[in-house]
């Protein structure tokens, strides 16, 4: 049994914004800094380095 509302209860469609940029939200750039993950050579880290950036930016969004 559901105890809260299903979020299409709780926002009119017109209310969510058609598309959200967190490079610039608000005037207020949330995401991580790239990292430059071929030189000096391909070592197979990207799944870990976008791993951990998209933690940090989720970070980033939480802590305004």
């Amino acid at each position: 049994m559901k105890n809260s509302p299903h979020s299409w209860e709780v926002l009119a469609k017109e209310d969510i914004p058609d598309s959200i940029d967190w490079r610039n939200k608000d005037g207020t750039n949330y995401l991580s800094w790239n990292k430059n993950q071929h030189i000096p050579q391909y070592c197979g880290s990207c799944w870990a380095q976008g791993t951990t950036s998209t933690i940090a930016d989720r970070f980033n969004i939480m802590n305004g």
